[in-house]
């Protein structure tokens, strides 16, 4: 068995710069940065539930 092999996989937010050094430092395998949760959702009317 390698030992490069990931076990571990730790998704950030890529828009929370700040939670990048605590991910890093976390023992985390691999460290992946989210970019679909960094983007802002289309701006969608909310409605009222009847």
């Amino acid at each position: 068995m390698s030992s490069l092999l990931s076990r571990s996989f730790l998704f950030v937010p890529a828009n929370r710069p700040e939670r990048f050094d605590k991910a890093v430092a976390s023992g985390a395998h691999q460290v992946i940065l989210d970019l679909e949760d960094a983007s802002r959702p289309p701006t969608k009317r909310l409605r009222a539930a009847p």
